[in-house]
């Protein structure tokens, strides 16, 4: 198994290289653009943030919060593991599932926990909401909207979430963080963030150039954001309709995308599965359904038809459910060793 995935990765690298190599203008032209996005908008945006969330992420995990320990229980965290639900709120892509994942290595959190709370404890922070999509949209108080609707859609997926283990290790307290260790970390962290955004910025020049102007400006926006975020949320100026720009964004946030996903497989391999898609799966539907009953209150003359993409939400819903139930494990547990023809007393 592990020599065929060699062999299909030395296949696509095989079709990329020569892909840049027949084409290798429109390959430059995307890492253009994505170190330019990354200079202009990603570094700004991130880049202090990381800093500030290492010292505050490393001074608040393992301490007790009674205050938030009813919402652990309910999304099956063990005690004293609540901070990295907070700090994945807060820190945002991938700095949430790498914290989770740098408890399971440290032996603060067990296998099944970590598995667990690297799906809802990894989502778009503040940092990015604010700096990148409140100049979308006329109003400063809709990205408040929208981060508040990632919470919940986030909340509802550790509710959701099967197999929790509230029996895992607690995280221990570790010694205070210095601003140069703070410092180390976010560069490694904002490095890797902008590998990936310019390599799929690279992608993305080329989908352009071959089938993207085939389609719609939305749909052109949305399979930009699904690919790279942050290329598809400077890219929702381009939608003139102010409510279809916010449903979009939520749902482009709550998915992350695919280059948000390579950056959680980088920091959090050790803990990363298959419950990650489904349960980002299962985020965005609940933040389109949420972000679009929001929409005809926040914005009157929004045209679309919210009905229908809510029905097409509840399907979505019952079909993630399906799988989820299908994936479960079951075990059947014997209380006495079975034997045949067993001899009788």
């Amino acid at each position: 198994m592990k020599s065929r995935k060699q062999y299909v990765y030395a296949a696509l690298a095989g079709v990329c290289l020569l892909a840049i190599i027949l084409d290798g203008r429109t390959a430059l032209h995307g890492a253009n653009i994505g170190i330019d996005l990354c200079v202009r908008t990603v570094i700004p945006s991130l880049f202090p943030f990381f800093i500030l969330s290492g010292i505050l992420s490393n001074a608040i995990i393992g301490k007790n919060m009674p205050f938030i320990r009813p919402i652990g229980r309910l999304c099956g965290i063990p005690s004293g593991s609540e901070s990295l639900l907070i700090l994945g709120f807060i820190t945002g892509y991938p700095v949430g599932a790498q914290l989770v994942a740098q408890g399971y290595k440290n032996g603060n959190l067990s296998y099944q926990s970590a598995k667990r709370m690297v799906v809802f404890c990894n989502h778009a922070g503040p940092a990015f909401i604010f700096g990148i999509l409140s100049s979308m949209f006329s109003r400063p108080y809709i990205s408040w909207i929208l981060w508040s609707i990632q919470i919940l859609s986030g909340l509802l997926i550790g509710c959701l979430l099967p197999e929790k283990d509230t029996s895992g290790c607690k995280p221990a307290s570790t010694d205070a963080i210095s601003i140069q260790k703070a410092m180390e970390k976010a560069i490694k962290t904002i490095g890797t963030v902008c590998g990936w955004v310019i390599a799929f910025r690279i992608l993305l020049s080329f989908c352009d150039k071959w089938f993207l102007w085939r389609f719609s400006t939305d749909v052109q926006v949305l399979i930009s954001g699904l690919l790279e975020l942050s290329n598809g949320c400077i890219r929702l100026s381009e939608i003139a309709n102010e409510g279809q720009r916010f449903i979009l964004s939520s749902i482009l946030i709550s998915a992350g995308g695919l280059c948000v996903t390579m950056q959680t497989m980088s920091v959090a391999q050790s803990v990363f599965s298959s419950k990650y898609f489904l349960g980002k799966g299962l985020q965005t539907v609940f933040s389109a359904n949420f972000s679009c009953i929001a929409a005809t209150v926040l914005f009157p003359d929004y045209q679309a038809n919210c009905g229908s993409i809510q029905i097409i939400g509840s399907m979505g819903i019952g079909t993630i459910l399906l799988v989820f139930l299908l994936l479960r494990k079951k075990y059947v547990a014997f209380q006495k060793k079975l034997m045949y023809n067993a001899s009788r007393n």
